[in-house]
């Protein structure tokens, strides 16, 4: 049943790395969506939504070099929500770690006229003041706000 192999493999992953005190689980997924997604699911899936350890998901088509560029980057994707700001201490960790540069974005609907300003502001004004509270203060990092 791969349903039931899917839920018990997403908690015994879950639950191990809970008790084993890791700070990322990294797991791959195939990007299955509609048809696929319905009769296989997803094991990665079901670790994100138990788990209590930061996930990173990376493609199953991921190079094997995708690590060797000599400035590599973490994108920090933000909307002003508290769960969204959950994101920002795991994030800005790894790209300590990593020596990576922090790219913190927001992304505001396009309103048209002045309220496209004023949301691209308010939203600039949310990631300088996300940039500010980062705690080390030599990291390289840069925001990005971009209207859609």
């Amino acid at each position: 049943d791969v349903w039931l192999w899917q839920s018990s493999s997403s908690r015994i992953i879950a639950t191990a790395a809970a008790e084993l005190g890791c700070d990322l689980i990294v797991m791959t997924t195939h990007g299955r969506g509609g048809l696929g997604r319905w009769l296989f699911g997803s094991v990665t899936e079901k670790v994100i939504g138990s788990s209590d350890v930061p996930v990173m998901i990376t493609p199953s088509e991921l190079p094997a070099d995708w690590a060797g560029c000599n400035w590599p980057s973490v994108l920090i994707a933000l909307n002003g929500s508290e769960s969204a700001g959950r994101a920002i201490a795991p994030a800005a960790r790894l790209a300590g770690v990593l020596k990576a540069e922090i790219i913190l974005t927001q992304i505001v609907p396009e309103a048209g006229g002045n309220q496209d300003n004023a949301h691209s502001e308010e939203a600039e004004n949310y990631l300088l003041s996300v940039r500010s509270s980062l705690i080390c203060p030599d990291q390289k990092t840069r925001s990005i706000v971009r209207i859609f």
